[in-house]
């Protein structure tokens, strides 16, 4: 992992919207999208993928009144809940500025800040639990750090899933990339594309990326030759 990991600081990875552009081209096109973490919106999968019934999740209040407004633009449902392993209650700060927004990991963080306020977390389970979702469906989570969390509270809804996109950090102990890695295997998943490389400004060290999985069997890993 650490050999692979190594070569991918030097490679070129996809961008988020090149990546969705490219399964859409094979044939990929999910007719319900989970959408855990939206801040201002994702549109690498609202544009590519229209048509799809969208569930948005958001953990920041702050964000409500943007994601209102994607719901009407693109149908679906939406939650203003943050999501981790077990349900809990927290008061979080956060600053008012877009990096703190869009950046906050309300599980661990938010202490200080102009602005406050009481999050409810809740297991993505007890949140969607028990439905029956139209397919294929994807879930994509960017919780900043909670992500392995995230997936540790959604075993039900992982079951329906035919993608999951995770985002996966090489420093963050809570949420590093083999964890993440071994936790999909167990659950039936397939690494499919490492994509959405971001460098840590202290260094340029490789920080994160994006991982793409897809169930064991899925067509888009049924040929196995290089040509």
């Amino acid at each position: 992992m650490e050999c692979i990991m190594s070569a991918l600081n030097g490679a070129k990875l996809r961008s988020f919207a090149e990546f969705t552009a490219h399964i859409s081209s094979l044939g990929f096109r999910p007719k319900t999208v989970i959408d855990v973490g939206v801040a201002w919106g994702t549109e690498e999968l609202y544009g590519p993928f229209s048509g799809a019934f969208f569930v948005l999740v958001e953990a920041l209040p702050y964000f409500e009144p943007e994601i209102r407004k994607i719901t009407s633009r693109i149908g679906g449902e939406y939650h203003v809940k943050a999501v981790g392993e077990r349900p809990a209650q927290r008061r979080i700060a956060v600053r008012d500025n877009p990096m703190s927004l869009a950046g906050i990991n309300v599980l661990d963080g938010g202490r200080k800040g102009d602005l406050e306020y009481d999050i409810e977390i809740v297991r993505i389970d007890d949140l969607l639990g028990g439905r029956s979702f139209e397919q294929p469906a994807l879930l994509k989570l960017d919780v900043q750090g909670g992500d392995l969390r995230a997936l540790r509270g959604a075993p039900q809804v992982l079951a329906q899933m035919e993608m999951v996109i995770v985002e996966a950090s090489l420093f963050n102990p809570d949420n590093l990339v083999y964890d993440i890695m071994a936790y999909m295997r167990s659950a039936g998943f397939e690494l499919y594309e490492i994509f959405g490389a971001s460098y840590r400004p202290r260094d340029d060290a490789l920080g994160q990326v994006d991982l793409a999985f897809v169930r064991d069997g899925s067509f888009l890993r049924s040929e196995k030759n290089w040509m």
